[in-house]
């Protein structure tokens, strides 16, 4: 009802990000990720309801939106790769690992979570050979969030198995803590949707 009938709410702009695709709502998300507002959280994501749709014709827009997505945005691109892994996409995640996670300083982690579930996604020699890379000291500039960063890989490969993650999954699971291990299978406290 909010969406539909104010989607010009600044509520509205929340909304979007937790509700399951519906063609009523469409137009209304689609407008919003078209839309290059100050606050890049609300086209961006706008975006990741808009991936949501999975639509071919949505693909140049949200490619262009995750390559022009602000540092503090690139969760919801990555988050929206997640849900549509178009293999237009995988570009993004690419330069994103050589430019940015080998290149810059972590500041926080979420990113890196939601850049592994999107990696993990595509399943490719590529993506494992990234993956097993965010596992080693070496591949940062700074490795503070290193054990963090372990269990992103670990979760994202668990999520989206794959035989070719087989090795590095059993390497990785010794060293995961029993808190870890209970709460594998579910969701992440903001991966639940509230609208």
């Amino acid at each position: 009802m909010v969406l539909l009938k104010h989607p010009y709410l600044e509520t509205a702009d929340w909304m979007i990000q937790d509700i399951e695709p519906n063609r009523a709502y469409y137009s209304i998300i689609k407008s919003k990720a078209l839309s290059k507002v100050s606050r890049c959280g609300v086209h961006m994501g706008a975006s990741y309801a808009l991936a949501g749709f999975k639509k071919q014709e949505d693909v140049q827009i949200l490619k262009e939106n995750f390559c022009s997505a602000e540092d503090v945005c690139t969760e919801w691109a990555f988050r929206a790769i997640e849900t549509f892994p178009d293999t237009a996409f995988y570009p993004v995640l690419i330069s994103y690992f050589e430019n940015v996670v080998t290149k810059k300083k972590q500041s926080y982690s979420d990113d890196l979570r939601y850049f592994c579930q999107a990696l993990a996604q595509y399943k490719t020699a590529t993506s494992l050979s990234i993956l097993t890379a965010l596992t080693k000291k070496e591949t940062y500039p700074d490795s503070w969030y290193l054990p963090q960063n372990r269990e992103y890989v670990f979760r994202a490969i668990h999520k989206y198995y794959s035989p070719p993650y087989k090795k590095i999954y059993q390497e990785l699971k010794p060293t995961m803590s029993a808190n870890v291990m209970e709460y594998l299978d579910k969701p992440a406290y903001d991966e639940y949707r509230t609208w």
